[in-house]
């Protein structure tokens, strides 16, 4: 509610210009050039001289229709004396039938004026029109900049409608078969719009272009910015217009276009700063509206600013080339002006902005506290540089929206992190942390508040040990009144240090949490879910099959896990075990047990022409292989599991079960985590294809084929498996006849 007062009002503010707004610009340049008024060197002091509102007042009377003169001139005089105590336009007017008028082609603007100094029709109207191109071009700033800030709202608000209609009629349906199949039209927009990578399946990979790495946004959000962008060029580069031959202000139509589009380009910069900021904000109200991710939003903030920088590399040049066709080259003056510092200033500090971004993959740590320190002076000198002109209202609601966000952070950590008035065990948040593998960190963390998270929420940890000031984005697996765990593999920066630290012994470590953040996605709704994770990928998809076993969902629920080594299954081994004793989830486990690349598409795939038949596994698996036991006993366990395993699922699911058998009797494990010390083999370890990986396209083809109603497919993993499982969906989605069909993604890929 504060934030949409605070918006108003700075709607109202920015308000376009009046006619009387335009007497009163017109009466402030015509006498601008005068500044020697009797013994006063200054406004403040002339004020209170009789020349000075005299000269006014015969102006006005000369020239402003009868029923605004009076109020034009207390306007005015408002405007520039202030608070001085100013004759009366009544009594201004009289002092110039004593002292006669000097007509202001005669007098010299650099000179000591003696007498009252009256402006005639011909050059009143001529600054009139001059001053009133210039303030429409100005208003022309504020209405397309608007337009650009809207054309998110705008976006944003039809997301939010479609959500609601969602919903309404999913949530509130007694039955599933509102998510019937959508019209060709919608199911062609999925298809080829929505749903895939700009081009061939690469999006969640980075692509490196001469040591910089980039991300590709989706088609969907390719089409989005360049709409964006194609608005930006047409609302820059139109509908201005000149006063002809000359303007009384600028001069040569030449000198009008610079100034003109200078001053467009940086009022459609100002009036865009608090969409800029909103979107890169973790607490970002737009992200609870439309469902969009973070990784989205954070795919237009970029945007936003690459083309509001381009903006802003026009309206400095257009303004250097106005000065200096008009002075002979930049004015030594203007760099003890406050605006003109305050504007080189932020300038280069977007610029580093910008810059900074292209490193963000490779030095995330440093990244993030460059662009902390750089968007702060970037903001406090854009105040600066309009402090003494005007728009400064976007800017306070920028510093607003961003002091909100730290605020709101600020507070919940203190909040959930220590334990104030609860009856709590733990006064601070602390972690037990434990070496799953060398490379993958297991953390227990105990907080003094109680709390529920869904799936697909996450937070944001500091450790002390590691360095309060960074954080990193972890999926919550589990979360039991105050205490949650998380999972991680270390890759380098903050992680590649705590497993070090870990590894020397240290294990209890207190942190800050600060969350949750994220959203669940819908996959509850459909008739069909089917759940692929890759690695460390799994903390993120398993709590939604188990949440849809808890809530006793009527779901066809399949969960696919690939690993590259077989203890990796260890992290998940009781979890796994309570959804095979459940019966309600078909499991699929892959250990594909290579050092080398790890294939998620084979050949299959290439025949169709959809995508490589190659893909490298990027390091979201451990690099251990797995050796071979070769034990006799060990295989009379397995098989003993598989048939437990089997009346289990005979009892529950009786389909499953036979579907089962078949494919554990084809590819018994070789080796499988034996948990416990009595050596039981759990019931999971008939589902474990040893030595192989999925090849997604005939895992999602046969979902599809196979699918009655619905279907929700989401995955989680390293790049290249959940681009592929990305592409395999929308090139197959065909395949689902009586249901929609749609593909969520849970990743961290900022």
């Amino acid at each position: 509610m504060q934030l949409s007062k605070l918006l108003l009002a700075a709607g109202v503010a920015l308000a376009m210009k009046s006619p009387k707004d335009m007497e009163v610009e017109t009466l402030s340049r015509l006498l601008k050039s005068y500044t020697l008024w009797g013994d006063c060197e200054d406004l403040k002091c002339a004020c209170k001289q009789e020349l000075f509102p005299a000269s006014v007042a015969i102006t006005v009377d000369e020239n402003v229709r009868d029923e605004w003169k009076e109020e034009i001139y207390d306007k005015f005089i408002v405007s520039k004396c202030k608070k001085a105590k100013v004759l009366s336009y009544s009594k201004a007017l009289a002092v110039t039938e004593s002292d006669e008028p000097l007509d202001s082609t005669k007098a010299k603007p650099k000179k000591p004026i003696e007498h009252p100094v009256v402006f005639m029709p011909k050059a009143y109207q001529h600054m009139y029109k001059s001053s009133k191109v210039s303030m429409q071009n100005k208003d022309t700033g504020l209405w397309t900049g608007g337009f650009l800030t809207g054309y998110w709202l705008f976006l944003a608000f039809g997301c939010m409608v479609l959500n609601l209609f969602r919903w309404f009629t999913w949530k509130r349906s007694a039955n599933r078969s509102v998510l019937k199949r959508p019209n060709a039209l919608v199911r062609a927009y999925q298809r080829h719009i929505e749903m895939p990578a700009l081009y061939g399946f690469r999006h969640m990979q980075r692509i490196n272009f001469y040591g910089i790495e980039m991300s590709i946004p989706t088609r969907w959000e390719t089409i989005v910015i360049f709409f964006y962008f194609a608005c930006s060029v047409i609302l820059l580069a139109t509908r201005y217009e000149v006063v002809h031959p000359e303007s009384a202000r600028f001069g040569s139509q030449r000198q009008q276009l610079l100034k003109y589009v200078a001053d467009r380009a940086g009022i459609q910069v100002t009036v865009q700063l608090p969409m800029l900021v909103l979107f890169a904000l973790r607490n970002n109200f737009l992200m609870w509206l439309t469902g969009w991710s973070f990784s989205t939003y954070q795919c237009f903030h970029r945007a936003v600013a690459r083309v509001t920088y381009l903006q802003i590399i026009v309206h400095a040049s257009c303004y250097h080339m106005f000065d200096g066709a008009k002075s002979g080259g930049i004015r030594p003056n203007l760099w003890v002006k406050v605006y003109f510092k305050g504007g080189v200033v932020a300038a280069v500090a977007m610029a580093c902005l910008i810059l900074s971004g292209l490193f963000r993959h490779k030095w995330y740590e440093a990244f993030l506290f460059f662009h902390i320190g750089a968007a702060i002076v970037a903001l406090y000198f854009t105040y600066d540089h309009l402090s003494t002109l005007e728009y400064m209202e976007p800017v306070y609601v920028a510093f607003g929206l961003w002091a909100a966000d730290w605020l709101i952070r600020a507070l919940r950590v203190l909040w959930i992190n220590i334990r104030w008035f609860r009856s709590s065990s733990v006064f601070m948040t602390e972690a037990q942390m434990s070496l799953v593998d060398s490379d993958v960190v297991k953390m227990d963390i105990n907080t003094p508040c109680r709390w529920t998270v869904k799936p697909g929420q996450y937070v944001f940890i500091h450790i002390f040990r590691m360095g309060l000031l960074e954080s990193h984005p972890f999926s919550v697996m589990t979360s039991e009144n105050g205490s949650f765990q998380l999972m991680a593999r270390a890759r380098g920066g903050m992680t590649r240090r705590l497993t070090k630290s870990i590894a020397k012994g240290n294990t209890n470590m207190k942190m800050l949490i600060d969350g949750v953040y994220g959203h669940t996605q819908p996959v509850d709704l459909y008739d069909n879910v089917l759940l692929v994770a890759g690695g460390i990928g799994i903390t993120a998809v398993i709590p939604y099959a188990e949440d849809i076993v808890a809530r006793n969902i009527p779901a066809k629920v399949k969960l696919m896990w690939t690993v590259r080594d077989i203890t990796h299954l260890e992290l998940m081994a009781d979890r796994l075990e309570k959804l095979v004793e459940d019966g309600h989830v078909q499991l699929e486990l892959y250990v594909s047990q290579t050092h080398g690349d790890t294939t998620y598409l084979s050949s299959p795939v290439e025949e169709k022409g959809s995508f490589n038949d190659k893909i490298e596994e990027e390091e979201s698996d451990s690099g251990n292989s797995q050796e071979d036991l070769g034990n006799a006993e060990a295989d009379k366990d397995v098989m003993r599991a598989k048939k437990d395993h089997h009346l289990h699922l005979h009892q529950h699911n009786p389909d499953l079960a036979e579907e089962v058998l078949e494919k554990g009797i084809q590819h018994p494990p070789k080796q499988v985590p034996v948990p416990g010390s009595q050596g039981k083999m759990p019931l999971y370890a008939s589902l474990v294809n040893m030595g192989k990986r999925p090849v997604l396209t005939e895992v999602v083809t046969a979902t599809f084929t196979e699918a009655e109603g619905s279907v929700a497919v989401l995955g989680c993993g390293p790049a290249t498996m959940v681009d592929a499982l990305r592409g395999v969906v929308s090139a197959e989605m065909g395949l689902v006849i009586n249901g929609r069909v749609d593909y969520y993604e849970e990743a961290f890929g900022w």
